[in-house]
């Protein structure tokens, strides 16, 4: 008895405190979602199992919470209910979740982590997903994204995956035509700016992506916003851009990754980048790969310093297309942006990014 009003009260203080802290995110879109919780959620504590009888009654309730959280998630779609707030833990499980669900771990070591299927995405969002408080690692890919949905992480960590830490869907297309690579798809996408205010949004937040085998976040075909955020210690590039992404960098760190903190090709994509670093990477701080397209990337009051190769550097992409290509200079605002490059070691700026 003393184990379950110890618990319900532990529960009742945690509740108390998500629901009177919502304005510790004011900056952040999840605000008004935190500031309207309710008690129509489901708790998750992988400790209820240390108790043998309230284990047996598992309601997802206060008192007798689910012991996992797929369990929640079913749960969750059964009684219409989108809030799921985990105890601290290590939830050893693979999550695909429902749209319209948030996560919301109560402390600071709610760990998702997967070692069993190292081959499989520890966890795959689902349309307008919220993750909140929590560290996701292992599998494949630690988060997939799937094309078009969009998803919001919050003071979240994204570690330790055997490919990308985090990795966004492809969006279906025709058979490429004869002649050209299979992996290669030339086309443009030309959208206004309430086309592109309208695509679905992926937003990271106060979020560390690190120590992933390969590229710390693969993006593409989609819309993102990183923000106050570290990529950091991953094995080739910190950020990845392929073709088809509108993206906004601020207050972000980029730094000690294996090969450039942030690489994209030019193409059709549409960066901003501002008040960010990216330091001490083993080759590049920025790299910019041109290619078929125009794109428009701007770089504002960054600092980019002891980077192994080029602060910033132009490259013609290994994809060689027939039609021309755009000069670097018609495409990358640096110049006026009060931007630092200092103490790179091959150079701070590549000359291809002024001639070419």
């Amino acid at each position: 008895m003393f184990w379950l009003i110890f618990r319900t009260t532990l529960y009742i203080a945690l509740f108390a405190l998500i629901w009177y802290g919502g304005q510790f995110y004011v900056q952040t879109e999840l605000t008004a979602d935190l500031q309207e919780f309710s008690p129509h959620v489901i708790f998750v504590d992988e400790k209820i199992l240390e108790n043998e009888t309230a284990s047996k009654m598992q309601s997802g309730s206060l008192t007798y919470p689910f012991s996992h959280i797929e369990t929640a998630l079913l749960a969750a779609t059964e009684r219409n209910i989108s809030t799921i707030i985990i105890a601290p833990g290590t939830y050893n499980e693979l999550l695909t979740l429902p749209d319209n669900i948030t996560l919301y771990g109560s402390g600071n070591d709610v760990i998702i982590s997967q070692e069993t299927v190292p081959q499989i995405n520890t966890l795959t969002t689902g349309n307008n997903a919220k993750l909140i408080n929590l560290t996701i690692s292992g599998g494949n890919n630690t988060v997939f994204i799937p094309y078009n949905t969009s998803a919001a992480f919050l003071n979240t960590i994204i570690s330790h995956a055997n490919d990308f830490g985090v990795k966004m869907g492809k969006k279906k297309r025709p058979e490429t035509l004869p002649g050209e690579k299979a992996d290669v798809v030339y086309e443009i996408f030309d959208k206004t700016d309430d086309e592109i205010a309208n695509m679905p949004l992926v937003r990271f937040s106060n979020v560390t992506i690190t120590k992933n085998d390969n590229q710390g976040m693969y993006l593409r075909d989609g819309r993102v916003e990183i923000v106050n955020s570290k990529v950091i210690e991953n094995g080739e590039e910190g950020i990845d851009l392929h073709p088809h992404m509108h993206t906004t960098i601020i207050n972000t760190i980029a730094s000690r990754n294996g090969e450039s903190g942030l690489e994209t090709e030019v193409y059709d994509n549409i960066l901003t980048i501002e008040n960010s670093t990216f330091n001490n990477n083993i080759k590049n701080g920025v790299a910019f790969l041109t290619s078929m397209g125009i794109g428009d990337i701007t770089l504002i009051n960054n600092i980019v310093t002891n980077n192994a190769k080029f602060g910033m550097r132009c490259a013609v992409h290994k994809n060689r297309p027939k039609k021309p290509r755009p000069f670097f200079q018609s495409v990358i605002s640096w110049k006026d942006g009060n931007n630092s490059f200092e103490n790179n070691f091959k150079r701070n700026i590549a000359s291809e990014c002024y001639t070419f």
